[in-house]
């Protein structure tokens, strides 16, 4: 993976974290022993969330699995070296 496409994954990924708004808890998304809490969006029952240590991210699609591969992606992008 080139460097500018690293940097525009992890643009993206940053892109699915958003405010703590959240609305009723919807599921329960297990990521690497641990469950955390995903909720629906306050008035858009078709968009889920995670809290994820005190981010909500956002899930690709309102169903437990893509929240799943929604925070693994987040934790991705978080341990992405600095390319700068």
């Amino acid at each position: 993976m080139s460097p500018k496409s690293l940097l525009l994954a992890v643009a993206t990924l940053a892109g699915c974290v958003m405010s703590s708004d959240h609305g009723p808890e919807v599921a329960q998304i297990d990521v690497n022993g641990t469950t955390y809490p995903a909720y629906a969006v306050s008035g858009r029952p078709d968009v889920w969330q995670v809290l994820y240590e005190g981010q909500m991210v956002q899930c690709t699609k309102a169903d437990a699995q893509s929240c799943y591969w929604s925070v693994r992606n987040y934790i991705a992008s978080k341990t992405v070296p600095d390319i700068t």
